[in-house]
């Protein structure tokens, strides 16, 4: 009887755990601020990123380490997600990627057209990143070293945001500057104080202190001559980077261009100019028909195959990306009220069985 009772207690508390995560799990998401972020970010499931000894504690909000594999609790990524200011098409620099996951979990704001690279310093963990980013829509790159192995020579070796996932030295700050591009975002634990750095776009540089952390440190010993560099990433055009270019003299240029593409009539050569992007002149000849404008069909290709898979697509309205949220909001809300029932049905049904285990201990006879 007593080894009934004990089990019986041990499963009431196993279901009340399962369920105090899913808790813990929509409290953290709730405590970011910003409203942009996709509800794809929820999607991004810690579990899917731990070894098998580690998956029944991937929904807690506690650190979890197993040999190599090491990730932070749930609300300094929730923190540091909240610092970073993400959003689509910015290139990002992951130092101490580990599992990847919280390279995932970034990519999932930053889109098909960010950059995704990850630095870890075992082997092990950046084939274990490797494989379970495979799968993913976003593109990754994971290399095994020393951050400080990076080949800082390489050819646009800058980040809009980095993010550094172990303790570091505070003189360390000055390396990692180097990699962050004008306007970027740093964010990382320097001695014990989680730091917030900004790049303005001239240079200067500004710091604020999110939180006091204590991190694992990082391995600063000297890697050996630089040798770390990241494969080029494709060159991709889209409407969002089309955007970024506010420069309505870019735009005068682009339309210049086109329309010296498309124009029919025929007659003698004649140049179209007008000012480019930091006032720069930008001049197209134009002349006689050839094919189907004219533009050589070898630059139409080069541009053609620079431009992203999704330009033709229509983007949806904000209408549209509303009802698509809360729609989604909706059926998360549907599945967890219903989890909640049935949860609720299994702890009764366990008091009533406690209560007549309670009883048969306390009248045997009967």
């Amino acid at each position: 009887i007593f080894s009934q009772l004990f089990f019986s207690a041990l499963f009431v508390w196993r279901c009340f755990s399962s369920f105090a995560s899913g808790f813990i799990m929509f409290g953290l998401f709730q405590c970011l601020r910003s409203s942009d972020l996709p509800p794809t970010l929820k999607g991004v499931d810690r579990r899917d990123f731990c070894p098998e000894d580690q998956k029944s504690q991937a929904h807690l909000d506690q650190p979890l380490r197993s040999g190599h594999f090491h990730q932070s609790a749930m609300h300094i990524y929730a923190m540091a997600l909240e610092a970073l200011e993400l959003r689509e098409g910015l290139s990002v620099l992951n130092v101490g990627s580990g599992s990847g996951y919280f390279s995932s979990v970034m990519a999932a704001v930053t889109g098909v057209t960010g950059v995704n690279h990850g630095i870890e310093l075992h082997e092990d963990m950046v084939e274990f990143a490797r494989q379970k980013t495979s799968g993913l829509k976003s593109e990754f790159q994971f290399l095994a070293g020393s951050v400080f192995g990076l080949d800082l020579t390489q050819p646009g070796l800058a980040y809009d945001r980095i993010y550094v996932g172990a303790g570091t030295c505070p003189s360390k700050k000055a390396f990692f500057l180097r990699l962050l591009k004008n306007g970027g975002i740093l964010v990382g634990p320097f001695g014990c104080e989680m730091l917030k750095i900004r790049k303005g776009d001239s240079g200067e540089i500004s710091s604020e202190v999110i939180a006091q952390v204590r991190f694992a440190p990082l391995d600063e010993s000297p890697p050996g001559p630089p040798a770390l560099r990241f494969s080029p990433q494709p060159l991709g055009w889209s409407p969002a980077k089309h955007r970024a270019f506010a420069l309505p003299s870019f735009h005068s240029g682009v339309k210049a261009v086109l329309r010296a593409h498309l124009r029919l009539s025929r007659g003698s050569p004649r140049a179209v100019s007008t000012m480019g992007p930091r006032g720069y002149p930008v001049a197209a000849v134009v002349g006689p028909p050839v094919g189907l404008g004219r533009i050589p069909r070898e630059v139409l290709l080069i541009v053609l195959s620079l431009m992203h898979r999704h330009w033709f697509e229509v983007p949806p309205s904000e209408a549209e990306v509303l009802r698509r949220r809360l729609a989604e909001e909706s059926q998360a809300r549907a599945k967890a009220e219903q989890r909640v029932a049935e949860l609720e049905g299994e702890v009764q049904s366990l008091h009533l069985r406690l209560a007549l285990l309670s009883r048969a201990a306390r009248h045997p006879a009967e």
